[in-house]
């Protein structure tokens, strides 16, 4: 997992890593009422839900570290 800029001042890298995990919640959020919508078993929609989150917060993460 990348970690934001060091010389960035901590209130700064404080809200990239929330912005990326409110961006990775809500994504999250989505593919579980998607797979809920398409009548998955639980296990299922935990996992989509699960891998959306990780997925998507790793992304902005990655994006945010990259543009610095």
């Amino acid at each position: 997992m990348t970690s934001p800029d060091p010389s960035l001042p901590p209130s700064h890298r404080k809200l990239l890593v929330a912005i990326a995990i409110l961006a990775g919640l809500s994504s999250g959020l989505a593919a579980v009422i998607v797979a809920g919508a398409l009548h998955a078993t639980p296990l299922q929609i935990v996992q989509w839900g699960a891998g959306t989150f990780v997925t998507v917060t790793l992304l902005v993460l990655t994006i945010n570290h990259e543009l610095r």
